[in-house]
């Protein structure tokens, strides 16, 4: 009996001829790689077993690989996952057991990096997790870790931690008028020892002030710094319990190397207000505008000029940084430090008469001096400040000067308690400049240097005033 010829080759041929008539290029392309498989399918006899499917549906996943730009072998995590074909002939398949065991541990691992505070790597794992098929419950959970990755790397962003952070090599140097100064030390001779302390304070002591030395491990290190968490809790700069509250929380324990707490604080934070990301973009410009005021201040124009370039870099069309171009406009016209407007006029002494200059006599040489004669006057000397240690106003005002200062140095911007001490700097500025005032009038001899020091007061605090205003 004569053996019955398949029809396969037929359909082939017929296939071919179409594939031709529409466009044979594409037959032939990287594109074509499924229709020239279904057509050799046809002309073998064992194409329909399922050893060949298999073989035909991984050479699918490879070389739709490569006709998109990459390479045959896998480089993601997600290469062994089945993705939807090249060909719309059906939906995608949903994640095997196995696919979603391979899911979940990469959400693990973009967790752990989160936890971590490494929240440019989170994000790198979320986006391959989420690139292809997941489950629904996953891709909730990926889709809400993504979105808090990327408002908490906003919001710590430029937070610098502070020298001690790292909790290495810190020590206590106990003095002997028992006060002690916690840092780590940069210098040690016979002579004197140097500290580096938090917020790149410098101390050098002398050997004699030093009682003794104590290591401080890294334990108590942080439950000191917890204390110092704990005491912040309750400082009027975030007593509010709102989302910048919370913000000033975590930028406080990123800063001291609390970082466990940073994303707890985060998280409240943003589940607090909606706004949350615009109001740490607001809070933090307004820092860099509270710093630039502080170094205004305290005249110290290269830190007042990078401050501003900074608001210019990153906050450019913010309040802040027009105001700021306000205030250079006008320190650009102050020619000397204005009184400020609110003082009292400052009475200027009665000037007292000076005995006429009695002239040398002249050497005779016979001819006349066609200028007179005279030598021109040397210039008056700077006038010397009083003598300290005679008690009253003046001495007063140099006290309240110096505890101004004080208060205005622990009032910079992102420390601790920093408007509680500028509205003591203040109040001890405004009472110096009254002591002043008093003494100009009872001490005219002192005139000049008591002026002198009004102006730098008054300059003091109206740079003092402005920090005070801004909300």
């Amino acid at each position: 009996m004569k053996k019955k010829r398949s029809a396969a080759p037929v359909v082939a041929a017929i296939v071919i001829l179409a594939a031709l008539a529409a466009g044979g290029i594409y037959l032939f392309s990287d594109n074509g790689a499924s229709l020239r498989r279904e057509i050799g399918s046809l002309l073998s006899t064992d194409a329909g077993t399922p050893e060949k499917k298999a073989d035909s549906a991984a050479r699918d996943g490879r070389e739709a690989g490569v006709a998109h730009g990459g390479k045959a072998e896998a480089s993601s995590p997600l290469s062994g996952i089945r993705k939807p074909a090249d060909t719309a002939s059906g939906p995608a398949l949903p994640p095997t057991p196995a696919d979603s065991a391979m899911l979940e541990g990469m959400y693990k691992s973009a967790l752990a990096s989160f936890e971590l505070l490494e929240y440019d790597k989170t994000l790198r794992v979320l986006s391959d997790l989420l690139a292809g098929p997941v489950p629904a419950d996953l891709r909730q959970r990926a889709s809400k870790l993504d979105r808090e990755a990327r408002v908490f790397m906003s919001a710590v962003e430029g937070i610098i931690p502070l020298e001690l952070s790292d909790f290495r090599n810190v020590v206590e140097i106990r003095l002997v008028n028992g006060n002690s100064v916690v840092g780590r030390i940069l210098a040690e001779t016979g002579a004197k020892v140097v500290v580096q302390e938090d917020y790149g304070i410098k101390a050098a002591f002398r050997r004699e002030e030093i009682d003794r030395i104590d290591p401080i491990g890294a334990d108590r290190l942080r439950k000191m710094k917890e204390a110092e968490l704990d005491r912040f809790r309750k400082s009027p700069d975030v007593s509010r319990d709102d989302a910048i509250s919370l913000y000033l929380l975590a930028e406080f324990c990123l800063r001291h190397g609390l970082r466990e707490k940073v994303n707890d604080f985060l998280g409240k934070g943003f589940l607090k207000d909606s706004m949350f990301q615009e109001l740490v973009y607001n809070e933090k410009c307004k820092r860099i505008y509270k710093q630039y005021l502080y170094y205004r201040g305290k005249k110290i124009e290269a830190l007042a000029k990078k401050a501003l370039d900074e608001m210019s870099a990153r906050f450019p069309d913010s309040y802040f940084r027009k105001q700021a171009g306000k205030d250079e406009q006008e320190a650009s016209v102050m020619a000397a430090p204005r009184k400020d407007p609110g003082s009292k006029p400052v009475p200027k002494p009665a000037p007292v008469p000076k005995p006429d200059p009695v002239p040398e006599p002249a050497p005779e040489t016979g001819e006349e001096d066609p200028f007179g004669g005279g030598e021109d006057e040397p210039e008056a000397p700077a006038p010397k400040p009083p003598a300290s240690g005679k008690g009253g106003l003046i001495d007063a005002a140099r006290k309240l000067i110096a505890d101004a200062k004080r208060s205005e140095e622990a009032s910079f911007p992102g420390k601790p308690d920093a408007d509680a001490h500028l509205a003591k700097a203040v109040a001890a500025y405004e009472k110096a400049a009254a002591a002043l005032e008093k003494a100009l009038e009872s001490n005219p001899e002192h005139g000049e240097w008591i002026e002198s020091q009004l102006e730098e007061i008054q300059s003091a605090l109206y740079w003092c005033r402005k920090r005070t205003k801004v909300n």
